[in-house]
């Protein structure tokens, strides 16, 4: 099954270097055309966000809301609902005529057999901060709640409860109920339309009594519809009649084919829709998807049910197609059913620049299934352009980093925490050596450097090369001078590559990512950290990298 908004704390092996900055004069140049896609044509009125700030009318419970065009909003880092770039992000999010924004927020506890949640993830400063501007753009906003774990990596909210006994379920529900009403609290003292009081939790599902009474306390505090949000589980759910809708994370087999036709999409579906209206006729409760989503993979309409990691990306070839032709077989089955009333849709970044077309995940942004979204939510269709070139850089705006060049700093081959590192003299791109990364799960390698303006600049250049596809689990982050890092982007996105799709295998490419994907423009910075976000060992080699200008 989909996770929600995991937010896990990447462990990264510190190399300490002292490395001045070292001109460099390499001329790279890039000339060719771009091929756009086709686009999907709205067969709705188009409808274009204003920002606004009057003052909003409540929502209360038992309100006809319509069908909710909603998306879920979700941040990797803490802290991130109040970064500039996840401002950027709403307004994007916006555009697509999102009138919904699903927020996820999290409390944490040890592991799943822990029965006290003591502390939250997110920072509520910046909850508060998103939640005004979704609102500022005109959407309404669900918050919705979910339970992570600090030292159990392989617990979701269905391990919540393993072996309990009654005393325990009661001391978890006590300190899950504090969780809940907190952020009740906050919704309705921040004009949150709906809140989501769990998900995907099987085992304190089955605790009726208990989901009754939080129910009860939170209508005490939020005036607004409830909900929950269920996995397959829900046909096993004894309190839908305390809740306003009937909420589902709908990660379902629709059918295992290999790229599977809008048809053959549409028929994979029938019988799931068959259940879900006798659920809905049994509680005479309407229907949501408070998530539903599909990778951009050939077996993305599987989901889980192939055998495969659809969370990390290993449900086959990236195919965009066969995800946009999975949204549009959920509206074209479902928009008739009158008990079905709402789909948010997993998952829109807080950064503006995650997705693009040769992102394998799950967000339908800058893909053809954004168009799809578009279409069904009244909104114009977005320009689909790639691979694109890259620009060709001002020379006399160039700075290196001799840790990443000939002129190496310390290098220590047992770099510490998950990682190895070595000078090396094959492969190499330029000049006699280049730095081999042998990074274990969640590893990584920092360099700190003496405070860099990175003012003059507007990409940061570098090389890599692999034997296997890293494409999926290398990534790069800058840290500013308060140890903060920024927005990180694994390098599946192809336009940081040259007029190519995805990282080739056994040869150097060349990576060029606008500076203002990691937060690094117009700002004093002293690190740049490769890492590894995935759970496997990783191994790549990295030579020349610098910042460079644009003319």
């Amino acid at each position: 099954m989909k996770k929600t908004a995991l937010v896990t704390l990447t462990l990264i092996a510190i190399l300490v270097v002292s490395c001045a900055p070292v001109a460099t004069n390499t001329s790279e140049t890039a000339t060719t055309t771009n091929t756009p896609f086709a686009t999907v044509v709205p067969s709705t009125p188009i409808i274009l966000p204003t920002a606004t700030t009057a003052l909003r009318p409540r929502v209360k419970s038992g309100d006809d809301l319509g069908f909710l065009k909603g998306m879920n909003y979700v941040s990797f880092v803490p802290t991130n609902y109040g970064h500039p770039l996840s401002d950027l992000s709403l307004k994007a999010l916006a555009d697509t005529g999102t009138k919904w924004v699903s927020l996820n927020v999290s409390g944490r506890q040890n592991d799943r057999s822990s029965t006290v949640i003591d502390s939250h993830v997110y920072d509520d400063t910046g909850v508060v901060h998103a939640i005004q501007t979704a609102h500022g753009l005109n959407m309404n906003v669900m918050l919705k709640i979910s339970v992570v774990f600090l030292n159990d990596s392989a617990a979701w909210g269905g391990s919540i409860g393993e072996g309990f006994r009654p005393a325990d379920w009661d001391a978890w529900f006590e300190s899950y109920s504090e969780l809940v009403l907190f952020y009740a609290k906050l919704a309705e003292e921040n004009g949150v339309e709906m809140i989501c009081i769990g998900t995907e939790m099987g085992r304190a599902q089955m605790q009726t009594e208990h989901y009754t009474k939080l129910i009860e306390d939170v209508r005490q505090v939020f005036p607004g519809p409830v909900t929950y949000a269920a996995d397959w589980s829900a046909p096993n759910t004894e309190w839908w009649d305390q809740v306003d809708y009937i909420g589902i994370d709908a990660y379902y087999w629709v059918t295992k084919k290999s790229s599977p036709s809008l048809e053959e999409l549409e028929a994979g579906w029938q019988p799931i829709v068959a259940k879900l209206k006798a659920l809905s006729q049994k509680w005479n409760k309407p229907i949501i998807f408070t998530e539903v989503g599909f990778n951009a993979q050939e077996y993305s309409a599987c989901n889980g049910g192939c055998g495969r990691n659809m969370e990390r990306a290993e449900l086959g070839r990236l195919d965009p197609q066969t995800q946009a032709n999975a949204y549009q077989s959920l509206y074209n089955v479902f928009r008739d059913e009158k008990w079905f009333q709402g789909t948010f849709w997993w998952a829109w970044e807080d950064s503006v620049y995650a997705g693009g077309m040769c992102n394998p995940q799950y967000t339908p942004k800058g893909k053809l299934a954004e168009n799809v979204l578009r279409a069904e939510y009244g909104a114009a269709p977005a320009t689909l352009i790639y691979p694109a070139p890259l620009p060709v850089f001002d020379e006399s705006k160039t700075v290196a980093f001799s840790i990443f060049t000939d002129e190496f700093g310390n290098v220590n081959p047992d770099g510490g925490w998950s990682i190895k590192q070595s000078m090396v003299s094959s492969p190499v791109y330029m000049g006699t050596q280049a730095l081999k990364f042998d990074i274990q799960g969640w590893g990584g390698f920092s360099a700190f450097l003496p405070p860099l303006d990175t003012s003059p600049y507007q990409w940061l250049e570098f090389y890599i090369y692999a034997e296997t596809d890293v494409g999926k689990s290398a990534s790069v982050v800058v840290g500013d001078l308060n140890w903060q890092e920024f927005y990180f982007n694994d390098l599946t996105h192809c336009n940081y590559f040259d007029n190519q799709t995805s990282l080739l295998v056994g040869e150097w490419n060349r990576i060029l990512i606008p500076l203002e994907e990691i937060a690094a423009d117009a700002r004093l910075i002293n690190s740049i950290t490769f890492k590894n976000s995935s759970p496997d060992r990783t191994v790549f080699w990295v030579d020349q990298v610098r910042f460079v200008g644009l003319k």
